[in-house]
């Protein structure tokens, strides 16, 4: 998530390209709006992006129009409301809205490259948590089923869609109409 409209900062561009470089490293397919084309409406294309993807991360930075913003902070609330893991990377002195001061960071500085690479390796260990959580939640199978989505989106582990429709069938929805949301849930 970042600015599309002008000319970005030099630092701006050499941040999406470290950021790239080190989610390709990992594995990571990188999807942003502006590469993306669904001739549809284009809140529903960045809301379909935003919860596909497993990672949301913000660039903002110093000089970056208010609305342009409010939009980056938007959506990054939409993926944490979806649980999807974020980061915020901060280019220059940007100031913040006043609800989100306390929120963790990664600056755009000589430290960048090392804190950037412990925000990937963590996500790892996040995965392996939300597995754990998922097999602790048999009273809750819905719940089970979205941390099964969450450390698949983290994994690729294709074995987990076949646990989470498990799931779903050992807690007795299997009889749920096929566009309900109990069923929907367990897809993905």
């Amino acid at each position: 998530m970042a600015a599309m409209a002008g000319p970005l900062p030099t630092e701006v561009v050499r941040a999406k390209r470290r950021i790239v470089s080190g989610l390709r490293r990992r594995g990571f397919d990188v999807v942003d709006a502006a590469g993306a084309t669904t001739g549809k409406d284009y809140l529903l294309k960045i809301w379909s992006l935003a919860i596909s993807c497993p990672i949301g991360i913000a660039i903002v930075h110093e000089g970056m129009r208010p609305d342009t913003m409010a939009n980056i902070y938007y959506e990054l609330g939409w993926m944490q409301a979806y649980g999807r893991e974020t980061v915020v990377v901060r280019v220059g002195d940007v100031r913040l809205p006043s609800d989100l001061v306390r929120t963790e960071y990664i600056d755009l500085d000589g430290d960048f490259n090392r804190r950037f690479k412990a925000f990937l390796r963590s996500l790892a260990e996040r995965a392996d948590y939300y597995l754990v959580l998922a097999d602790q939640l048999e009273k809750n199978p819905l719940l089970a089923i979205d941390y099964l989505r969450r450390t698949y989106l983290l994994t690729g582990d294709k074995f987990l869609k076949r646990r989470a429709q498990q799931v779903f069938k050992d807690a007795g929805l299997a009889s749920r109409a096929p566009d309900s949301v109990e069923r929907l849930m367990a897809v993905f």
